[in-house]
């Protein structure tokens, strides 16, 4: 999958990936027609295209833990759904998801979706 070359190794090794890492790559089109690049993930829609960067890279590597990145995806999913009306509440949700990825990167006994 496509991926920054630079966060592989935190894949590999089960370490936090931050996704402002990974969407400082991300192109967006404007209305104009211009692109321009964001350098850090600011609401859902930014979270959303750094999640499924960092699914396909993780599920390319660590298969047997597709059920437990699907399940953590419609979680934070449906928190931004319920919760996240704002722009500040969607910058909650993801505050929330970072938290939650340190901890599990940081611990071998937990998985993403014991906070579900």
């Amino acid at each position: 999958p496509s991926f920054p070359d630079s966060e592989w190794a935190n894949v590999l090794q089960g370490k936090y990936v931050e996704f402002d890492r990974l969407f400082k790559n991300v192109d967006i089109v404007t209305k104009g027609g211009r692109t321009t690049t964001t350098r850090t993930v600011n609401d859902s829609a930014d979270w959303h295209a750094a999640w499924e960067m960092y699914f396909a890279a993780v599920q390319f590597v660590f298969r047997h833990r597709t059920s437990e990145l699907q399940a953590y995806g419609r979680y934070i999913n449906a928190l931004f759904v319920a919760r996240a009306k704002t722009v500040e509440a969607q910058r909650g949700v993801i505050d929330f998801d970072r938290a939650i990825r340190m901890l599990v990167a940081n611990r071998d006994d937990l998985l993403l979706t014991d906070f579900n």
